[in-house]
């Protein structure tokens, strides 16, 4: 219980940190991943059976994370132009 309490309170500083900076959207994605954390964390060393749901929803919130965390990386490759350049021109 200990260390889940210090690594939900270093998690907070992070996504803080983060906000103020103005990475607030890939820190909240990466932060809602907490519970995906626990469930991996808690099978490997509390031996405790993953069900497939649990699985589903590991495997989903992190594609998600990295999907917004490369977010910006996607559209480069795919588009060829900057990511700035792509959201400056769908709002004009």
């Amino acid at each position: 219980m200990m260390i889940a309490g210090v690594l939900a309170f270093a998690s907070l500083v992070i996504v803080n940190f983060s906000i103020s900076i103005g990475l607030a959207g890939v820190a909240i994605s990466i932060f809602n991943t907490n519970a995906s954390i626990q469930v991996l964390l808690s099978s490997l060393f509390l031996k405790q059976v993953i069900t497939s749901g649990q699985i589903v929803g590991v495997v989903l919130s992190l594609v998600g994370a990295c999907i917004l965390s490369l977010g910006d990386m996607i559209i480069d490759k795919t588009c060829g132009k900057k990511a700035t350049d792509v959201s400056s021109s769908t709002i004009n």
